[in-house]
């Protein structure tokens, strides 16, 4: 994840408190927002794969 992403998303997580429900799923709707549209390519040839799912799995 390109570091201004981690930066803007840091404003939702603060990692000295316990993350909500709510702010983790804010962050990860800003995270897919920043990420529409990038891809890798998959396991097989030709597999474009969104760049969400990669740092989410």
């Amino acid at each position: 994840m390109p570091f201004g992403t981690l930066c803007i998303i840091n404003k939702y997580l603060n990692m000295n408190e316990t993350w909500s429900i709510d702010k983790l799923q804010d962050a990860w709707k800003l995270a897919s927002k920043l990420h529409d549209g990038q891809k890798y390519g998959g396991p097989n040839e030709g597999d474009q794969v969104e760049y969400i799912n990669h740092i989410g799995s």
